[in-house]
């Protein structure tokens, strides 16, 4: 691919020398080794219609070196366009070789959350169940990159925190496996990886009143607030509702550290919650991510 994109590049360059020097044998020459060594690379690779696109450029430059046939602009305007041609078939091989390292990738990562959830379970004395959906098919490896450590801080927490122990969602009625769903999607102009439990859900009392002892709500501030602000509070430093130190999550802390990796490189996450019926944390990534963010992070 890299040989291809160097004769692509010199082609350029000989095709611009020649339009001011259309009689210049040395460039004619060069332009046409150019062709026919992409001619022969892409016949090796069995790849037709880029063989197809080179051997008529190098067909022109055979009748322009037994001088058959002047240098006009007509005939430039011909190999531009093959060189071109060849340009836009070699970019989207490359392109097609990124989405399947890139798949590859993701493929193994999806493979590595269903495993630490399973092992977080066992861990945890809990039975769940894991569906993945979305990962292989809506996400770029950049993007699962970026989003492996806060993912898994999320699935520790959903396990953890989230999910019942078996005896206690029979008592609700619940069927003694718990389920965690990992789903991406994207629209125009954002991807989307939502993280979803069906276990006992934010308890909103605990955390008003870890906020308050922390000094981030006062008794005042509680009556003006909605349902969504207190979900918020889950990402202040801090603010928690586990009971006890785990070894899956450890004081239960650390979404406050989620939330700041997220947006480092401007996305953005949002909680919504229902007692007993579990919960759902989204995070939203712009589909390109700049290499400044890229480096920041």
């Amino acid at each position: 691919m890299k040989e291809s994109i160097s004769y692509l590049q010199q082609c350029s360059k000989q095709l611009s020398l020649l339009k001011n020097n259309p009689d210049d044998q040395n460039v004619i020459e060069e332009l046409f080794r150019s062709f026919h060594s992409l001619k022969g690379m892409s016949a090796a690779m069995s790849y037709d219609e880029m063989t197809k696109t080179a051997h008529s450029a190098e067909d022109i430059l055979e009748l322009i070196r037994s001088e058959k046939v002047l240098v006009t602009k007509e005939v430039i305007k011909k190999l531009t366009q093959s060189a071109g041609h060849l340009e836009h078939l070699v970019a989207a091989m490359a392109n097609e070789k990124r989405k399947l390292i890139s798949g590859q990738k993701i493929e193994a990562e999806s493979n590595l959350f269903s495993q630490l959830i399973r092992q977080l379970s066992i861990n945890a004395d809990k039975k769940i169940t894991v569906q993945i959906t979305g990962l292989e098919t809506e996400l770029d490896a950049i993007h699962l990159e970026l989003i492996s450590e806060p993912l898994i801080h999320l699935i520790k927490n959903a396990v953890d925190h989230g999910i019942e122990k078996p005896e206690n969602r029979i008592k609700r009625g619940k069927s003694e496996k718990g389920k965690i769903e990992l789903r991406a999607y994207r629209t125009n102009q954002h991807v989307f990886v939502e993280i979803k439990d069906d276990g006992a859900g934010i308890n909103k009392k605990k955390v008003v009143n870890n906020a308050i002892s922390l000094g981030i709500l006062s008794g005042k501030q509680l009556k003006t607030v909605d349902e969504q602000f207190i979900f918020n509070l889950t990402m202040k430093p801090g603010v928690s509702t586990a009971n006890e130190i785990s070894a899956i999550s450890g004081r239960g802390v650390g979404l406050d550290a989620v939330k700041t990796k997220i947006e480092s490189f401007g996305g953005s996450i949002s909680i919504q919650s229902e007692a007993g019926k579990g919960t759902v944390i989204s995070i939203k990534l712009p589909i390109m991510i700049s290499q400044q963010k890229l480096k920041n992070t």
